[in-house]
């Protein structure tokens, strides 16, 4: 159900009928690639992390170059300050939160205009997700993005 609304906006899953749109483009049938350059963000439910690299090439790799990283970066660890202590620590040695808040970390890093988030408080404490909340409501407030959050629990 729920899930399954992200995946067909993204082309994980086939449109039956009907058209998705972004400021008025059709976004059906387009690549995952032309999604992210048309301001799609997301972050997965899936522990999706590359668990041997380390957080900052975790994070570099929601770029296609070099340029651009140390500001995009700089901003992720506004929301996520522990992520720049930890930058060539494995992503696999995180905890859970962290791994969550890396996974976020890196679809904020190209200032999307719409952010899908799949269940992301799912097994995390309360501290951990009123973080994530307190991240999203400033990315919302400064930079004017629309956030579609799949949950089952919100807080």
């Amino acid at each position: 159900g729920k899930t399954t609304v992200l995946k067909t906006i993204l082309g994980f899953v086939a449109l039956r009928s009907g058209d998705i749109r972004l400021d008025g483009a059709s976004m059906s049938g387009v690549s995952q690639a032309a999604l992210i350059a048309s301001g799609v963000g997301y972050a997965p439910q899936e522990q999706a992390l590359f668990q041997d690299l380390s957080v900052r090439d975790n994070l570099r790799l929601a770029l296609r170059s070099d340029r651009g990283f140390a500001q995009a970066v700089e901003r992720v660890y506004g929301h996520f300050p522990f992520l720049r202590e930890r930058l060539s620590q494995r992503a696999g040695t995180l905890s859970g939160g962290e791994q969550k808040m890396l996974i976020l970390g890196r679809a904020l890093m190209l200032r999307p205009k719409l952010l899908l988030i799949d269940e992301i408080s799912e097994g995390l404490q309360p501290s951990v997700v009123e973080r994530i909340a307190a991240a999203l409501r400033e990315e919302r407030r400064t930079n004017g993005t629309t956030i579609l959050i799949v949950e089952q629990n919100l807080p």
